[in-house]
């Protein structure tokens, strides 16, 4: 039993809404923010409250806890939502749905600042969001927001504020399929680890960053950010993307389209798909470390410019451009200086990697003589990592029929072959039903044979023997090696 207090006589809040009469202090939001004063907090319980909200500063509005369901309020609101004077307010846990109005509007002259937090936009039938007011102090803020776009038309927010607008964990849908741009003319666009499939048009002084990142257009083939304007520079780009991925899809002007004397900055290796060819578009500036575009996807802006810490565009996750990478590791200015595709230089050049690459082979066990005759296996699995020259395996198999072969038994089917000059240590292997030729306790592998093969002999050592070959008659029809093997191609 919850205590009562003089005011309410139902819950220890002092200001609670209820659709039913008697339950809590007011029938409607409206009433109870005109009895409340700053610093306290209007509980909602649930049901839908169709009514225009002046927002108070200072007097907060949330559902009761017990009415809450994650990411999807049932306390609802239908309804615009306005602040025009200078302080804060906090809506969190409602469900705002707009009325052939605005869900949110803050506008006039003052440092307005309104959040979101945990709150669901239904835009049925009009724009979201209006962000009006004239004071660079203004924002609006939404945090582990989702909401749905649900018409043509329409969009997430209009905005001529200087004032930013932002938020993280933000979802945004596109049920209804809409083309019309969410826009900013002024101000700070800013959102981070958040999803939307609706694209952006930035203009005037207004800029747009964001990190974590996905903007996915391919549902209605439009580009995702198309910015102009003024007031962009390098160190404050008109738009700021990291580890960010962008899909247009069909888009004529790809993913990003940046006017001219405007800065595109792409960090944290951005990740952009559309099926035209040409993934950033426009007369702007791009600075850039590494881009992975889709596979036949170039770029098409006319100052492209890498920045020092890693510069080059991918395609299908493959450096663009061919060349040296070059790194000052070791040297005072500890950065990457240039990058390219072809070699990572090192030690003014004396050093180098000109290859990296991971794959699958398919491990075997052959004989030093005789036939693979009726040989089958129950697994084969192989995995190697080659960096440089240096190759590393990983291998297991399984027999069932061990075959015709005779001799020495010999690991193969090696996915490169072995440098001639290549002496390295033996190294061990694992296996299970089969006899060690001499009663040695374990398996080493032969790393001299590898040379000019794409195969090592296997070798019994310890307990009194060493570099005795193993006979492959002693490999049984069920016999299982598992082993890893390092060698130079």
């Amino acid at each position: 039993m919850v205590e009562a207090n003089a005011i309410n006589y139902y819950s220890p809040a002092r200001w609670v809404v209820s659709k039913k009469a008697g339950e809590g202090t007011h029938t409607t939001i409206s009433g109870a923010l005109s009895d409340a004063s700053s610093g306290e907090t209007v509980f909602v319980m649930s049901g839908t409250y169709t009514e225009n909200l002046t927002l108070v500063p200072g007097v907060n509005i949330t559902s009761l806890e017990e009415s809450r369901t994650t990411g999807n309020p049932n306390v609802i609101i239908v309804g615009k939502n306005t602040l025009t004077a200078a302080g804060s307010v906090v809506i969190s846990g409602i469900r705002l749905q707009t009325d052939s109005d605005f869900i949110l509007a803050v506008t006039g002259a003052a440092a307005s600042q309104v959040a979101l937090i945990d709150c669901f936009l239904d835009c049925t039938n009009n724009t979201g969001i209006t962000f009006t007011s004239s004071d660079a102090g203004s924002g609006i803020t939404l945090q582990d927001c989702n909401g749905n776009i649900g018409t043509t038309g329409i969009t997430f927010f209009v905005s001529t504020s200087p004032g930013r607008l932002g938020g993280e964990h933000v979802s945004i849908s596109n049920t209804g399929l809409t083309e019309t741009p969410s826009t900013s003319s002024a101000g700070g666009i800013s959102f981070s680890d958040s999803f939307f499939t609706i694209p952006f048009t930035i203009t005037g002084t207004a800029t747009i960053g964001m990190q974590n990142s996905i903007l996915s257009n391919a549902a209605t083939d439009t580009t995702c950010i198309t910015a102009s304007g003024t007031g962009s520079t390098f160190f404050s780009p008109k738009v700021n993307l990291s580890r960010t991925f962008l899909d247009s899809k069909d888009a004529a002007n790809g993913a990003v389209n940046i006017a001219a004397a405007n800065h595109l900055r792409m960090i944290g290796e951005c990740d952009v798909r559309t099926a035209m060819s040409n993934a950033l578009t426009g007369a702007g500036i791009l600075n850039y470390t590494p881009i992975n575009l889709s596979t036949t996807t170039s770029t098409s802006i006319t100052t492209e410019t890498p920045l020092a810490i890693g510069p080059e565009i991918l395609v299908a996750s493959n450096l663009l451009t061919t060349g040296n990478l070059v790194s000052d590791i070791g040297t005072a200015s500890n950065q990457w200086k240039t990058v390219h595709a072809g070699n990572i230089t090192f030690n003014g050049g004396s050093d180098f990697l000109d290859d990296y690459e991971e794959g699958t082979f398919t491990p075997s066990l052959i004989g030093s003589t005789g036939s693979i005759g009726a040989q089958t296996y129950a697994s084969q699995v192989g995995n190697y990592i080659k960096i440089g020259n240096q190759v590393t395996l990983w291998g297991s198999l399984v027999l069932t029929n061990k075959g015709s072969w005779t001799g020495i038994a010999t690991l193969a089917g090696f996915p490169f072959t072995g440098n001639a000059a290549f002496t390295g240590g033996r190294q061990f292997v694992d296996g299970r039903d089969l006899t060690v030729t001499g009663a040695a306790p374990y398996l080493v592998t032969n790393d001299g044979t590898v040379a000019s093969n794409t195969s090592a002999t296997l070798q019994a050592a310890g307990a009194g023997v060493s570099g005795l070959d193993q006979n492959y008659s002693d490999i049984a029809n069920n016999t299982a090696i598992f082993y890893t093997f390092t060698y130079q191609e």
